[in-house]
């Protein structure tokens, strides 16, 4: 790169983290995901904990900031607000890492929403019950396990059964037999 060519590049921010109201963030027109799906355990999370995973938005001219990742944490968090159900100890905010460096590259924002959602593998089965296996061992009860983790007493009790079943049965609930 010469000289001169640096010289005409624009000056661009670098991303930054903030905790932003959730109030200043809109959904991304190009959005890929047509449908966020059930958001009950993720609000039920959010509601327990507030949100931990920063999303990625681009700010907007009016102050505001558009959604690039992050869109069904971004909606759960809302309901839970909605709902009365946000922690009271918490801000009214979520944590989001700001990429001014994307505005008006709206391509790129695309293939930031595609590689977030493509590389995104969930746990598997014995993995999450290894997880509830561990929390028992520090005194949780599956009670607490549920309440903490957002999701029902019955699926947490069966999940550590799981835990005793052995190989076979293992890789068979992995396999989603």
């Amino acid at each position: 790169m010469t000289a001169a060519t640096k010289a005409r590049r624009p000056k661009v921010k670098a991303p930054y983290l903030a905790q932003l109201d959730l109030r200043e963030l809109v959904a991304h027109p190009s959005n890929l995901r047509r449908s966020i799906g059930d958001l009950t355990e993720l609000r039920a999370s959010i509601a327990a904990y507030g949100v931990w995973q920063a999303l990625t938005v681009v700010p907007e001219d009016d102050g505001g900031h558009r959604i690039v990742a992050g869109h069904r944490r971004a909606a759960a968090a809302v309901e839970a607000l909605e709902a009365g159900e946000w922690p009271e100890d918490q801000p009214q905010t979520v944590p989001c890492l700001v990429r001014p460096d994307l505005v008006g590259l709206t391509a790129e924002q695309i293939v930031a929403m595609l590689v977030e959602n493509d590389q995104r593998v969930d746990i598997t089965a014995s993995e999450r019950a290894a997880g509830y296996a561990q929390l028992e061992l520090f005194g949780l009860d599956v009670a607490e396990i549920a309440r903490r983790t957002g999701r029902k007493r019955e699926h947490v009790q069966s999940a550590l059964k799981l835990t005793k079943l052995g190989d076979v049965a293992t890789a068979a609930a992995d396999a989603g037999r």
